[in-house]
């Protein structure tokens, strides 16, 4: 039991450390490239349209639930509203440009179109729930760029291959510094969870007319890429759940996991 309770937590982290990688890789780019007041300008706002600007542009890029967090994190720092940064966490881990070629392939035209769809209403909804339930709290952003050279606080009158130093030194030592306890505590529990749940319980449920909540039971706290979802949706289709229960579980599965909610609890509070 010990054993492949091992080997399970073994083979997320093997899964997701090149996501996360990625992930952290981009959020100290965005640090040291993207202007603060462009951000301000196009995702500040805690309304729906910024929302919606940074759902598409959360929705191509392949980044996990793990990797999206310190991408995230960063936009807020940097001026994002609450609902658009919770905007882009909802849709960029849902799909990606290959997982949406993948889903035209296994899946069909329909589940292409309806796969990315689906992850800009779910981020549609998200962030309508924020600017409504949730208010926007003031941020106290450090600086966009530092250098041991200057002190001036111009980032982008810096050479490139300083932006790109101070970029990974920001994202190692500052942003995974901070998600580092929570990361490691929901890869716990996630691998617990995937050792526990029975292979056949999404089978005997659907047999019960249970499919819907059955892939959010299952979806929710799993680990699981958007281009990984694919074959596992296009598998639960082949044993007869419907095309609608298997969009859940593709919304689902790769929306959230144990791990992230773990992350997001401690960085923006339980609400």
């Amino acid at each position: 039991m010990i054993s492949s309770y091992l080997v399970i937590l073994w083979q997320m982290i093997l899964e997701s450390a090149p996501y996360l990688l990625i992930g952290l890789f981009i959020a100290g780019l965005l640090r040291a490239f993207l202007p603060q007041e462009f951000l301000a300008r196009h995702l500040g706002d805690n309304s729906l349209g910024s929302a919606f600007k940074a759902a598409l542009f959360g929705i191509p890029l392949p980044l996990c639930c793990c990797g999206v967090l310190p991408t995230a994190v960063s936009l807020y720092r940097q001026g994002a509203s609450l609902s658009a940064t919770f905007a882009f966490l909802v849709a960029t881990p849902q799909t990606s440009v290959d997982a949406i070629l993948l889903a035209y392939g296994l899946l069909g035209g329909i589940f292409a179109i309806a796969y990315p769809v689906s992850a800009l209403f779910g981020a549609f909804l998200t962030s309508l729930a924020m600017v409504i339930f949730i208010k926007s709290t003031s941020k106290v952003l450090s600086p966009v760029f530092s250098c041991a050279m200057c002190n001036e606080e111009t980032p982008h009158t810096h050479p490139f291959g300083e932006k790109v130093t101070f970029a990974l030194q920001y994202a190692v030592t500052e942003l995974f510094a901070e998600i580092a306890k929570p990361l490691l505590i929901g890869f716990l529990a996630a691998a617990l969870v995937a050792l526990i749940l029975p292979p056949n319980l999404a089978e005997s449920l659907s047999a019960h007319g249970l499919t819907y909540p059955a892939m959010l039971v299952i979806g929710l706290p799993l680990y699981v890429c958007a281009t990984a979802s694919i074959p596992l949706g296009y598998a639960f289709l082949l044993k007869g759940f419907s095309p609608g229960s298997v969009l859940v579980f593709l919304m689902a599965g790769p929306g959230t996991n144990l791990t992230s909610l773990s992350v997001l609890s401690k960085i923006f509070g339980k609400k």
